[in-house]
C-alpha cells in the first residue's frame, strides 16, 4: 500500500482509476445508482458541496468497487482530505473571527490617544492665558507711577500750550 500522504487524494486517485480502467462516468452512475453530478463533485473533491459523510463514504465504497479500486484505501484517503479540509475552514473561521476582533481593538486605543492629547491641549491653552506669576506689589507701583509720569507730562504739555495751570494730584505720591 502507498504512503497516503504522497498519494493523489481520493477524487484524484479515483479520477485516474478509472481513466486507466477506461469507465466512463455514466457507467458508475448508472451501475451505482449515484447520479453524476455528485460523481463530479466526488472527483472534483468539493468537501463544500458534497453530501454528509455516511453517504459519501458509501458513495466512495461502490465507486472504488466498480473500477476494482481497494475500498478501504479510499475511504483513508477521503478520511484524510477531509480532515485537511475541515482544518483549513477552522483557520479560515479563526482568520475571520480575529478579523472582526482587529478594528474594536485598535479603535480603542487609538481613542484614548486621542483623549490624552485632547485633554493635553486644553490643559495647555487653559494655563496660557493666564499670566505665570502674579507681577509683586512693587512692581504693580512702578507700572502706575510710569502711567502716573507720562500723564503729568501729558497735562504739563497742554499747560504749556494754554495759560491756565490745571492742578493734578496724583494719589499714589501720597504712598
Amino acid at each position: 500500500m502507498e504512503n497516503i500522504k504522497n498519494s493523489p487524494s481520493f477524487g484524484r486517485f479515483l479520477r485516474t482509476r478509472r481513466l486507466e480502467k477506461g469507465v466512463n462516468l455514466e457507467v458508475i452512475s448508472r451501475e451505482t445508482k449515484i447520479r453524476m453530478d455528485v460523481l463530479l463533485l466526488i472527483e472534483q473533491e468539493d468537501h463544500n458541496r458534497l453530501p454528509a459523510e455516511v453517504f459519501v463514504k458509501g458513495f466512495l465504497r461502490a465507486y472504488a468497487k466498480i473500477i476494482g479500486a481497494d475500498e478501504d484505501d479510499v475511504i483513508r484517503r477521503y478520511l484524510s482530505s477531509l480532515q485537511v479540509f475541515k482544518e483549513s475552514v477552522r483557520s479560515e473561521d479563526d482568520l475571520i473571527r480575529l478579523n472582526k476582533n482587529y478594528w474594536p481593538r485598535l479603535l480603542l486605543p487609538i481613542g484614548a490617544l486621542l483623549c490624552i492629547i485632547a485633554f493635553s491641549v486644553y490643559v495647555v491653552s487653559f494655563f496660557q492665558g493666564r499670566p505665570s506669576t502674579p507681577a509683586p506689589k512693587s512692581e504693580q507701583f512702578r507700572q502706575q507711577k510710569e502711567v502716573v509720569e507720562d500723564i503729568k507730562e501729558v497735562v504739563e504739555d497742554i499747560h504749556d500750550r494754554t495759560s491756565e495751570p490745571p492742578e493734578v494730584s496724583s494719589p499714589i505720591e501720597k504712598h
